[in-house]
């Protein structure tokens, strides 16, 4: 889960998590998502939402087994980092490979799901 320093270089921000109802178009998560950049309601609560807590206790394993197998650090993990030209966008990284330079993401899939489901919950989350 975000630390509360993550949480606190995160508020204001449009990130990457928050993004997916943008490009699917749900109204309703849209109007959700609106009320809580403008502070109208809290931030949903996670703490249900099985992917997120299966990916929040994976995610130390999925970086660690990576550098293992890779032989190389992973470094920048967690790290928010905001966008040079748009202060209002961010995204927190898993963490970051320097010989490849760029971003490691440690998505968690079970295999019981169809591709589609998986690449249709992670696409926006992976393109922002």
């Amino acid at each position: 889960m975000l630390t509360p320093e993550q949480i606190a270089a995160r508020a204001g921000k449009l990130t990457a998590s928050r993004i997916a109802c943008l490009m699917t178009g749900d109204r309703d998560a849209i109007l959700r998502l609106w009320n809580e950049m403008i502070g109208a309601e809290p931030a949903e609560n996670m703490s249900r939402i099985w992917p997120v807590q299966l990916g929040a206790t994976t995610e130390q394993l999925n970086l660690d087994w990576y550098e293992m197998k890779n032989t190389r650090p992973i470094t920048r993990r967690g790290e928010v980092v905001v966008h040079p030209r748009r202060d209002w966008a961010a995204a927190t990284l898993d963490g970051w490979d320097h010989e490849l330079a760029c971003p490691i993401e440690t998505k968690h899939v079970g295999g019981r799901e169809p591709l589609e489901v998986v690449i249709d919950r992670y696409q926006p989350q992976m393109q922002w």
